[in-house]
This record gives structure tokens, sequence and C-alpha cells, in this order.
């Protein structure tokens, strides 16, 4: 019936709709809880509860002695508890295992806890209300009085409709269905199982002593006895003093020491290409990270929004979490451009949602199930190219993707196939598709040398001769001449290959068995070929080529 409540309840929603996985999480590589799960297997039912706490608390004094500044500050985290179902209700287990799930889950929320606090809307609100308690449970221990405009800021309080808000519980089954010659066996028969998890919550207000408006308005009475989901309970830290915050000295983030920080619309116009510069150099962009609107709400509070804190203290725990996210995604790129990426298996360094919500197990070992890819998963032989093999470019442009995920952050990972030839790329938010590699998915019929780089020996006959044409200006549907480039390949009885065209200073190439040929030919058209007869060797071509 209040504000705050308001605030309370839609963090703790938000808290357990994340940790489930409901929606992207708020930090790049922050997984949720039944990612962890996945890690130790299907095979245990749980359930438990979660909840926001106030880690630290204290009121600083900023400014000279004998003047300044009341400033509230907190640290804040999330706990978590195993539970376990009684006869008449859920209940917490004495002790909770250091590697459950939903622990993991609270570690890591706890972890990037004021990155996600600028990032999320809600969780902001929810770290501003417990610096208001803070501040307010200062003032009223202090005995200080307020003037009366300071009670009226807030509404009135309302009655809940029913005595009591119900308890939040956020549950998912996980069910193995068993088919035998076509049909569904039956649950006795060990047909199926379902496993169910659940993560429960609520709201409690538990500052029983601060009450800086409860003489006025009946906030008290509207609640009690509601289920814990955020505990901002501060009656362990002694506010009794403020202390005197230390000079921040050091570089600031903004370009002039007088300069003041924006707000509202203002601050998201500063971020802007072309902006008059406000921030000092690098900081500008590190704000852009950490606003990336695919992991950011904020922008949607318009003319209400308030930075982060420009203490150079603060900012800089913000860059070093923010680095922790750079790495994750260059970790990502590396394995996405290796050969050990495949299309029909999610990795865990991606997002869960890559994973599909269904799949086939062909039988169950102590672990987790031993799952079977579908046909076409990882290709023998597979053979990596340089990203820039000519060509490569009108894939990118011209095809459709097979494979087309995107991450939390909004970055683009595709993969485009022609033929044999495997293209990977990247895009990430407000940037150019970037190729990081190609592979060539397909090997060679013949010959174990070809397209492996290994030397023809000279004795080895020339057996066919094919030219081909290929574009050199990528994207042009129909190029000119000017934009056309001829090669031609050698085969060899032992089934080698030589490509050999004459460049632009006129001098003539001449690579047996180049790793990219493949991917070459498959972008080219072929415009003749002949079979030979004369039974010309390699020694015979090398010795013509020498004489051009």
């Amino acid at each position: 019936g209040t504000s705050v409540g308001e605030v309370m309840f839609q963090a703790d929603v938000h808290l357990k709709e994340l940790s489930m996985g409901e929606y992207p999480q708020p930090v790049v590589g922050m997984r949720s809880c039944f990612e962890f799960l996945e890690e130790e297997g299907l095979k245990v039912e749980w359930c438990a509860r979660e909840w926001f706490v106030v880690k630290k608390a204290e009121v600083l004094l900023s400014g000279e002695k004998g003047t300044g500044v009341l400033v509230p500050f907190v640290e804040m985290g999330v706990e978590a508890r195993e539970q376990i179902r009684g006869p008449e209700h859920v209940e917490d287990l004495p002790l909770t295992r250091p590697d459950h799930p939903l622990v993991k889950y609270a570690e890591a929320f706890t972890r990037y806890f004021d990155v996600i606090a600028e990032r999320k809307s809600v969780i902001h609100h929810v770290r501003e209300l417990a610096k208001a308690t803070v501040l307010a449970k200062f003032l009223v221990d202090s005995n200080i009085r307020l003037e009366e405009a300071w009670f009226d800021l807030a509404e009135d309080a309302k009655a809940p409709g029913c005595p009591e808000i119900p308890q939040l519980w956020n549950e998912r089954c996980h069910t193995s269905i068993q088919v035998r010659d076509g049909k569904i066996l039956a649950a006795g028969g060990g047909g199926t199982c379902a496993r169910l998890r659940g993560v429960y919550g609520g709201v409690e207000f538990g500052t029983d002593r601060v009450q800086v408006v409860g003489f006025r308005r009946p906030v008290a009475a509207v609640l009690t006895e509601i289920p814990r989901g955020v505990d901002l309970n501060l009656d362990r830290f002694n506010l009794s003093a403020p202390r005197r915050m230390a000079p921040s000295g050091g570089p600031s983030v903004l370009v002039a020491a007088d300069a003041k920080v924006p707000v509202g619309g203002a601050f998201w116009a500063c971020l802007e290409p072309g902006a008059a510069p406000v921030f000092a150099e690098g900081h500008k962009n590190f704000f852009r990270h950490l606003f990336n609107p695919h992991l950011s709400d904020r922008r949607s509070e318009g003319e209400l929004f308030v930075p982060p804190d420009t203490s150079m203290a603060y900012v800089q725990k913000l860059q070093n979490l923010l680095q922790e996210e750079v790495s994750t995604i260059q970790g990502r790129k590396e394995h996405f451009f290796s050969d050990n990426f495949s299309m029909d298996k999610a990795d865990p360094l991606f997002p869960g949602s890559w994973a599909p919500s269904a799949d086939i197990a062909r039988k169950e070992s102590s672990g987790r199930p031993e799952w079977a890819p579908p046909q076409g998963g990882l290709l023998q032989n597979r053979v990596k190219l340089p990203a820039g093999a000519p060509g490569m470019e009108r894939v990118v442009e011209t095809e459709a993707p097979v494979f087309d995920k995107i991450t939390e952050d909004g970055t683009h990972f595709r993969v485009y196939q022609v033929g044999s030839v495997e293209v990977r790329t990247v895009q990430e938010d407000g940037r150019k598709e970037a190729i990081g590699a190609i592979f060539s998915r397909r090997a060679p019929p013949r010959a174990p040398g070809m397209y492996m780089g290994w030397g023809i020996k000279d004795e080895e006959v020339i057996v066919k001769a094919i030219e081909y044409v290929e574009s050199t200006r990528d994207g042009a549907k129909q190029p000119s001449a000017a934009d056309c480039r001829y090669y031609v390949v050698l085969e060899t009885d032992r089934g080698n290959a030589i490509m050999t065209e004459m460049l632009r200073d006129r001098t003539v190439s001449w690579e047996e068995n180049p790793r990219e040929l493949e991917a070459r030919n498959n972008l080219a058209k072929v415009t003749r070929f002949v079979e030979c007869r004369a039974g010309a060797a390699v020694r015979d071509m090398k010795a013509h080529r020498a004489a051009e």
C-alpha cells in the first residue's frame, strides 16, 4: 500500500525471475541458478529462497569541519537458503550447502551488485531505498528534529485488500520421457520422470526501529506479516555518529574540476557521438559500456534518471567489474572462432538461452545425461582458412546465416555456409559485422596431401586443368570485366592440386595444395577445363613458368 512496499515487491519479483533465467542476465557471463543446476545434473529436487540484504551501512559527512552534507552509504547483496517441505509449510534447512545453485547465483549477484544496480532500475531503486532507510534511522536515533514538510512527501499508505501479500514463488519442472518402439512408456514403468525446483520469497521491511513517518501514517500496520524478500534490518549497524568523508582528490571523471554531472536526458545526450565533451577521456566509453541498452533499462527513467556516483573509488570499482565482462566477451569470440565450437552443442561460455529446451538423451550415467547431437555435428578434418580469404565478404552480404544467436550485450554470432565453406562472423552492437574465421568443412576425397599444404613431387603427371573466374569487388552482383580475376588449378595423377595465376604486377604465382583453395573454388565460376593426355609432368609446368 506504499511506495516503499511497491519498490521492495518489484525488486523481489525481478530477483526471482532473474535467478530462474526468465530474463537475460544483467551482466555478461552471469549464469542463472538453472545453468548451475545443469552442471551437477538434473536428478535432485530442491526449493530455496533468496532475499536482498544490507551488508554494510554508515552515514558519511562531506565538506569541511563544522559544515557538510549527510551522505548515506550502503553495500547490498543477496543471500539464499535451501528449504524443505514440511507437513504444513516450507521451512529452512539448518545448513545450506555452499555449492547449491541458488547460493552460487546469490554470490554472483552480490559480486556484481553495484553494476546491476546501475543497469536495472528496480535494483537501483531498492538500493536507494536502503540509503534512505539508513539516513532515516540516523535522524531518528539522533533525535534530530525535521521540518514538517519532510513528513508530507509520501502519499498516505493504503491497506491492502487482503491481510497478507501472497508469497512469491517461481518453479520449474524438468521432465524426461522414455520412448520405446515409438510409444511413450507409462509413468509407473519409468517412462516419465519429473523433477521440480522452486525459488520462494516475498517482502519484509525489517527495520523495526526506523519509524520515520510511522506516527503519522499506518506504514507499520501495512507492512506486517509479509514474507521476507527484502531485508533492510539495520539493527546490527552502528549509526550513532557520521563518519567524515576523506577528500576525493585525484583525477575526476569530468573534463573540468568545476563541471557538474548532467542528469536526466542531458546525461544520455552527452554519451552520443559528437556531443560536447563533459566526461574525461575514456570515461565516456565507460558509461556507454555500463549503460549498454541491451543490459540496462535506466534510459526509461527519462528526466528522473540519476547518474552514478562519480567518485573515482566507485568508478574504479565499476571499471574493474566491467573488465571481467570484456574478458568474457573475448573468451567467447576465441571459442566461437576455434575448431572446438559446434552449432549443435551449447557451450557454458554462452547464454543458457542458446541451449534447446528439449533434446534427446541416449542413456544416463551417474551424472548428467549423455546428449546425442543431431546429424551434422562436429565435422572431421575441418581446415581453418585465413579470415581475409577472397570473396568471403560476398558470402556475408548475400547469404542467409544458418546460425544466428545473440548474447546479453547485443552481440550477434553468425555462421554462413556455402558449399563446403563455413564462415563465422561477430557483429557487436552498433558495429559492422566482422569475419573472424573461415573453415573448409569437407575433407579431400583423394590425395591425403591435397589442401593441406604438402609438397608435390616433380614427376607427378598433370591430368586436368581448370580455369576459374572470381569477383574482386565484394558485394557486386554483376561485376564488370575489371572486377574479374582468373586463376588456373592443375590436378595431378596423385590427387594433388596446383593453383597458378597472373598477378597485377605481371608475375605468375605458384601455390601447391593451398589451404584456402576449396573455399575459393566454391565462390568462383568454372570458365573451362581440359583433361590432359600429353603426359606433361609438374617439372614441365615449372619450367614453362620460369620461362615466362
